[in-house]
């Protein structure tokens, strides 16, 4: 059962992206509770993600993943965004790779985020962190 919480960190996503300049031919997938018009995403590395949005003119992807701090740090989390980030450095032009959460979770994230393999060794995909005040750090 998704949790109220992460049903408004999905959201939290989805509204960032509303305000990035995507061509007209953006694609967008929500794996989320009450969105309507929203096709869900198809699994990467055996792990649905909860937004995912394709440019296909400028090669362009995004990842989104709610994290509510209980899934923060887990083994789960850290598998599937390894899995998130690997399939961004392989199969996209430019990627990011997105995590809403928590204010007080945010440095956490971030933390998480700049020491998946791919970021670390080849520097991709970008990472952003997203919180209740808009982008972290």
């Amino acid at each position: 059962m998704v949790s109220l919480t992460h049903e408004k960190l999905v959201e939290m996503i989805l509204k960032w992206l509303e305000h990035k300049e995507l061509g007209s031919d953006t694609q967008i997938f929500c794996d989320g509770v009450g969105v309507l018009g929203l096709a869900k995403p198809k699994k990467i590395g055996g792990y649905v993600p909860d937004v995912f949005c394709s440019m296909p003119s400028t090669g362009h992807m995004i990842i989104g993943g709610a994290k509510t701090p209980n899934d923060l740090e887990t083994r789960h989390t850290k598998n599937q965004l390894e899995a998130y980030a690997d399939y961004l450095a392989l199969h996209s032009e430019s990627g990011e790779l997105v995590i809403a959460t928590r204010f007080a979770w945010a440095p956490c994230a971030r933390s998480i985020l700049n020491n998946l393999n791919s970021v670390r060794t080849k520097g991709k995909p970008e990472v952003q962190v997203l919180c209740e005040f808009g982008i972290w750090g």
